[in-house]
Formats: C-alpha cells, structure tokens, sequence
C-alpha cells in the first residue's frame, strides 16, 4: 500500500488564511508547493496573473506554510522536502466558503489544534507529459507566488484534509455549500472559460467546444453565459435566431432564471408566431412567477393552435392547481421554497448550476421568517393547516399585501422587544422597520413565493424537489 504524503498546519492559521481570502473577496485558495516551500496562498487575483489575459498583479497576498516546510529552511532542503509530494511545481486549487470558515471555528471551539494534508505521490498525466522526458515534471514559467496564474490540474489529484486534535481525527467534508472544495480539472476549464467571457477574451470556438461539455455536466447557468456571448460576438446565424433564442430559453429554464428565459421565449416568438411549444412555454413562464391572467391568455391561443396536446393539458391543469390553490401536500410549499432559496443562495445543488441571487440580509430574513411560518413541525399545530397556506398564499403572492403583513410582524416584534432577532438596532445591519424594509427586494419574495407555490401545486415536480433536497 502506498504510503501517503503527510504535511500539517496550525488550524489557528489556516482559520486566518480563510478569513483573509473571503475578505479581499477570494473565491479560491490554492496548494503551493515547490523549491520555495509548501503552503496555502489566497490573493485578491485568485488562479488569474500576470499570464493571464488581461495580465493581473496580485496586490491582496496571503500565505500560510506547512510546518517543517517554511521558505527559510532553503531552496535545496525544501526541493528535497516537497518531491515527496511532487518533485516539480505545484498549484491545486480549493473552493473557499463561508460554511468552511464556520467549520473551522467550530473544531477550533472543539479544541482542534491542526489541519492535516493527506495525498498519494502526483504523478502527471499522460497529456502533460513530454514522449521524449517521461521522467519530466512540471515547472511554471511564472511561478504563482511571484504571480504568475494556478494552472488546472495536472495530475488527477486527490487530495484529503483532517481536523487533529492530538489523536482524534475528524475528516474535512468535501463538498461544502453544495460545490466540491477541490477544483478538477474539467471544472478549472469551466472557470477558465466563464472568466475569459467575463474579460470577453473568450475564442469562440473554445466556446463551441466547452457547450457540449455543459450541457452534460449539467452547468446550466454557465451554459447559458456561453450561449449569450456567442450571440454577442456574432457566432449565431440571423437565420437561426428562432432556433437560438428557444435554445436559450430552455437552459435559462434549467438555470432556474425564469424571467429570462420568458424574454428569450418572447423573442423566440417574434420570429414563428404560432409555433405551439413556444406559446406554451411562455404560458408556463407566466404561470409560474405568478402572472396568472396573462398566463391563462397565452394557453387560451395555444390551445386554439391544438387542444388535443396532452403536454399542454398536462401544464394548463397546473394552472388550474395554482389558481384554486390546491397544493400537493401539507409540506410541498415549505419543501419547494426551502428548495428554491437554497438554489439561489448556493448557485448549486447535486452539482447542478443555477442562476444565482445575491440575497441581502433584510430579503434573506424575510424568507427565513416565511419559512418558519410554513414549516410543517409548526403547521401541524395549526387547525385547518390548509386553509393557513392558503390565507398565506393570499398575503405572500403579491407585493403590497406581502409588505402590510411583515410590517405587522415586525411592529408585534417591537413590542416585544425582539427586533435584535432581524438585524434592527444599534450597531446593527438596520437602525429602525423602515430601513429594513427598504432594503427588501419585494419583486424577489414575490417571485420566489410564486415560484414555489406553482411547484408546491404539481406532483411531478414535487417528486424531483424531494429527490434533490
């Protein structure tokens, strides 16, 4: 059995390291190691530098090294040290996350003292190695800590972490917020490529070449980055803008980014104004941020194209189920909702990708308190727990209502003295009810509302939110 590479460091420090990344606004740290010693690094660059394009210089630069491995033990003890591990360059790169810095402090609460790197010995893949020097490794031409770019993974790494507290041992998860914390390769190249887009540095046929590669992988949301940008930069025939624009459609759909992908229906429809499964689709769209009526409209002209389609029927009778609110069970609206915050907040769930929402703490309270309330512990105290959901949905599903309902909680938590519990107060997020509710995003808790309940209504949906929750 292979012995494995063993390298630790103090969790005090790597705690700070954390800290540091996610405060100059790193998405990303990185395992360094070569002639210069063994550590983590995080920069305000992340895996970019100056080979990347555009060039970055890093400014924001953090490391923490492995003890025994620290730069002033010199270049040919270090050499000698690090090709345990690998005798070249290396650079992994790692997810950082609010949840891994709250994981830290917790075993660092438990009295764990150290974090642990285990690995077998890199070897490099085939594709990077030279025919004519198998025994060659690599070496960076701009090494990362004189800020040069993290390449991808080069050695189909797996790496593992362990909290220590003298002989306990606790692995690290790895996955947290729903992503893997260590970077593969195939996913480095999604990152790549979804930066270069960023930069509009991205070769358009790179981009036809990663879509495939999506689309399988389930990347929806940087599926439909890619689609978007090859529109812009005049990679999609005019003649085939019907085409495009469904495509769109359907994977801002998967994305979960609803509003968008009802434009690209709308703009699909421009172009073949009596094609049916668009007709349908923005009937769906409509039905599903709540939009009812216009809903209801746009089935009406669809069904007059065919009324025998029973994918049609099929969604038309959903709108019935939303319209007379009559949900699956007594637990589908919490489940859904709780399904799609969760969506929105991660980005991610079972490695699937979402559009994200950037929640702020006043909207993010707001569906926490609603979530409370719809809890099934709760709702099963509660006499008529249906006709509850239903008085809910009458408040929640539009914007005024909504307001005039959390505008009575919060005057109820005032007299109780627990404003605290929503931020509100003196070196709060909040001085006072109103500045936080003008700080909710209403348009969002009304969609989101909407957009559960419609799901909370079908049965079919129902049974896809409880397979991934």
């Amino acid at each position: 059995m292979e012995k494995l590479f063993k390298a630790e460091w103090k969790l005090n420090e790597f705690k700070n390291l954390v800290e540091a990344g996610l405060n100059i606004g790193s998405k990303y740290f990185f395992l360094v190691g070569g002639a210069h010693g063994l550590f983590f690094m995080v920069r305000d660059t992340d895996f970019e530098g100056l080979n990347s394009n555009p060039k970055r210089l890093p400014k924001d630069v953090f490391e923490v090294f492995a003890e025994g491995f620290e730069r002033e033990l010199g270049v040919e003890e270090l050499n000698e040290k690090v090709a345990k591990l690998y005798k070249g360059d290396i650079c992994e790169w790692f997810r950082l996350s609010e949840e891994l810095l709250f994981d830290i402090k917790d075993k660092i609460s438990e009295g764990y003292t150290k974090l642990r790197l285990l690995s077998k010995h890199l070897v490099l893949d085939a594709e990077h190695q030279n025919p004519d020097q198998p025994d060659g490794f690599v070496a960076h031409n701009i090494a990362i800590f004189a800020g040069g770019s993290c390449p991808k993974d080069a050695f189909n790494a797996d790496i593992d972490f362990q909290f220590i507290n003298g002989p306990e041992i606790k692995e690290l998860p790895k996955i947290y917020c729903g992503k893997k914390m260590f970077i593969d390769k195939k996913e480095a190249e999604i990152i790549n490529l979804q930066t270069k887009i960023k930069n509009k540095t991205a070769d358009i046929n790179s981009c036809f070449q990663m879509m495939e590669e999506l689309e399988k992988n389930k990347k929806f949301d940087e599926l439909t980055q890619t689609q978007i940008y090859l529109k812009e930069n005049g990679a999609v025939n005019p003649n085939h803008f019907f085409e495009f624009y469904s495509q769109l459609a359907q994977t801002q759909l998967y994305a979960e980014d609803h509003h968008a992908s009802l434009d690209s229906s709308l703009k699909a429809l421009s172009y073949r104004e009596e094609d049916l499964p668009t007709l349908s689709n923005i009937a769906n769209r409509y039905r599903d941020i709540g939009q009812l009526e216009k809903s209801l409209s746009y089935y009406e002209k669809a069904l007059s194209i065919d009324s025998s389609d029973p994918i049609l029927q099929s969604n038309f009778k959903r709108l019935n189920s939303i319209a007379n609110l009559k949900l699956i069970s007594i637990s589908s609206f919490y489940e859904s909702l709780l399904f799609h915050h969760t969506i929105r907040k991660d980005g991610v769930i079972a490695e699937i990708t979402y559009k994200k929402y950037q929640y702020n703490d006043a909207t993010e309270g707001m569906l926490d308190h609603l979530l409370y309330l719809v809890d099934p512990d709760i709702l099963q105290y509660i006499p008529d727990n249906f006709e509850y959901l239903k008085h809910l949905y009458n408040k929640f599903s539009q914007i005024e209502t909504c307001k005039v309902f959390f505008e009575n909680v919060l005057d109820c938590d005032l007299k109780e003295g627990k404003l605290d519990e929503w931020n509100i107060g003196k070196n709060a997020s909040y001085s006072d009810i109103q500045s936080l509710l003008e700080a909710v995003d209403w348009d969002y808790i009304k969609f989101i509302f909407n957009r559960s309940w419609s799901d909370a209504c079908d049965e079919f949906r129902m049974s896809y939110i409880e397979k991934m929750i």
